[in-house]
């Protein structure tokens, strides 16, 4: 699985990811430049939550160890939100530091 970009005015549409064996669920930043996405490297490897500059294509792994279902890039764009596991948490664009927002903490 792979993600696209469509130009409306030329109606043409190019593969916007090049690395890895999925890549699902994408979410783009307000400025157009950062696409957020669900990636996996090889088949039968861990999922990663990705940032990925478009311009350059140079991914970085925002945080791994889940699907990261749904993810949406913040109107600031310093942010990535994303549910996992019932709960809704954020990570840091700039620190990858991730937080839980709604839903029960797994800290004991």
């Amino acid at each position: 699985t792979q993600n696209y970009r469509l130009d409306i005015a030329s109606q043409s549409s190019s593969r916007s990811t090049r690395a890895g064996f999925y890549n699902a669920r994408p979410s783009l930043s307000l400025d157009g430049k950062t696409l957020v996405h669900v990636h996996q490297a090889e088949r039968g490897q861990g999922f990663y939550l990705d940032s990925q500059d478009l311009a350059s294509e140079t991914m970085r792994i925002l945080h791994q160890g889940s699907d990261g279902d749904s993810p949406s890039v913040a109107a600031n764009g310093a942010f990535v939100v994303f549910a996992e596991q019932g709960q809704l948490k954020r990570v840091s664009v700039d620190t990858g530091k991730v937080e839980t927002l709604i839903g029960r903490s797994n800290a004991g």
